[in-house]
């Protein structure tokens, strides 16, 4: 989304750590400041200020900024906040308040806690949150394909619940896919499905069926929902 500057009213600041070399708008324009150096033959030239291009990496714009031996990726929306709001509290993350990434004025930005910044991005729409990128996912897809593996070989859910610290509901849920349902429980050789019932249907935990054939029939089984 392009978003509107007033270059008349922006402001320029020194990047902490890179002062006299340096310095980000709250814009989130981020320029080289016009300066004398001493080049490799010991003279003396004037080297002129420029703006730095950004490269965007997952939705943030990133630039490169040296350091001793080298450069490293600085994000811009980082450098506009810990520049025009304040130094970053500890354990805060910056949220983009409109959701645009690419939207690093200052006024669109926060310091907010990890949990604060997946339910906005929830609210907003941002992800898919589903599975592992929801903010608040405990388990990951491999833990759900163990423990789905471990279910269909009779292991207990109170067993998993205490080694993956969930709730024995949310193994039941997970093993019957009332939940990541998108997590794939094996192999195209033998997929297993295991079925299970809940603790009021305990007789018949471990119980699983197979299914077998190519890829392509069952990615159309999938689809079906089958």
């Amino acid at each position: 989304m392009a978003v509107a500057l007033d270059l008349q009213t922006e402001s320029w600041r020194a990047i902490r750590g890179h002062e006299s070399k340096y310095e980000i708008s709250d814009a989130g324009r981020i320029r080289s400041v016009t300066r004398v150096i001493v080049d490799s033959k010991g003279r003396k030239r004037r080297l002129r200020g420029r703006e730095l291009s950004a490269t965007p990496i997952d939705g943030y714009l990133a630039v490169n900024l040296p350091v001793p031996g080298g450069y490293r990726k600085a994000f811009v929306h980082q450098l506009v906040a810990e520049t025009f709001i304040g130094p970053r509290p500890p354990g805060q993350v910056v949220n983009h308040i409109d959701a645009d990434k690419s939207n690093n004025c200052a006024w669109n930005l926060e310091w907010v806690t990890p949990r604060e910044n997946a339910l906005h991005a929830a609210r907003m729409g941002c992800f898919n949150t589903k599975g592992e990128r929801n903010g608040f996912a405990i388990l990951t897809e491999a833990d759900v394909r163990e423990i789905r593996r471990r279910r269909s070989e009779g292991v207990p859910a109170k067993v998993l619940a205490e080694q993956f610290r969930v709730s024995v509901p949310t193994i039941y849920a997970v093993a019957s896919r009332k939940t990541w349902a998108q997590v794939a429980s094996g192999g195209w050789g033998g997929a297993y499905e295991h079925r299970d019932v809940g603790p009021n249907r305990s007789e018949l935990e471990g119980r699983c069926t197979c299914r077998t054939g190519s890829p392509r029939d069952m990615a159309t089984s999938r689809r079906m929902g089958t």
